[in-house]
């Protein structure tokens, strides 16, 4: 990758770590930030369950994924799980994804075409979760 790919992946997620840190100082039962191995994004999980164990019965999933095979370009995503049958409606900001998995998607380039980038990145981050909890009854 070349030295302004690289710059931007780092601006990337170091955004996405002040967004998601300051999602956990508001939302009890979350995990910290972190960059997920396998596919490189930086995520972070709610557990919806009493005993707050994310990885176990109903969560929602929050992050940012570098391009992929399915996405060309950076992109928040929000996911329930488990997903809920038929979906859910696109929100304000981003739309339900089917393909590959099942989830709220903001890509990079809805998110730069606005006037206040940090605005609508936490808006489609806070409805989405929001979205999910009533899915799931949480």
């Amino acid at each position: 990758a070349t030295e302004s790919a690289r710059s931007d992946l780092a601006r990337w997620l170091h955004d996405a770590n002040l967004v998601m840190r300051d999602l956990r100082a508001k939302t009890p039962q979350a995990t910290l930030p972190r960059v997920w191995p396998h596919h490189f994004d930086m995520g972070m999980l709610i557990s919806l369950e009493a005993d707050g164990d994310a990885q176990k019965g109903r969560s929602i999933g929050i992050g940012l994924a570098p391009a992929d095979a399915k996405f060309s370009e950076p992109y928040w995503y929000v996911n329930p799980h488990p997903a809920p049958e038929g979906g859910l409606s696109d929100s304000r900001h981003g739309r339900w994804n089917r393909e590959g998995f099942e989830g709220f998607v903001l890509e990079a380039d809805e998110l730069l075409a606005t006037s206040d980038q940090e605005a609508v990145c936490r808006s489609f981050v806070d409805e989405a979760v929001e979205a999910c909890r009533r899915a799931l009854g949480g």
